[in-house]
């Protein structure tokens, strides 16, 4: 653990936390949730799980912002993330009211 010294003789631990990645999104503090890669030459949008190792080169978004991103017209959406099975009480109301979801 790294530690900080002050010229008053104060030692203090500081602590990182290295993993913790927010998302890309202006004003967005939420912890990244998914990774957003584009591939331009096939005009086409992969949306991922986070990686384990940050990239500085892809866009790492929150849960609200993965399932509120829309491709740029004409291209292609191939979204990787595992589907999560929510109960009942876990969903939204709009899920709740989607045709061909059983409560």
């Amino acid at each position: 653990m790294p530690f900080a010294a002050f010229a008053s003789g104060t030692v203090v631990a500081m602590s990182f936390a290295p993993n913790h990645r927010n998302c890309s999104r202006p004003l967005c503090s939420s912890d990244a949730d998914a990774v957003l890669l584009f591939d331009y030459g096939r005009r086409h949008v992969v949306l991922d799980e986070l990686s384990a190792v940050a990239d500085p080169n892809v866009l790492e978004l929150c849960d609200r912002h993965a399932e509120s991103f829309r491709p740029p017209h004409g291209w292609s959406l191939d979204d990787r993330r595992s589907a999560i099975d929510l109960t009942p009480s876990e969903r939204g109301p709009a899920e709740l009211n989607t045709p061909g979801v059983s409560v």
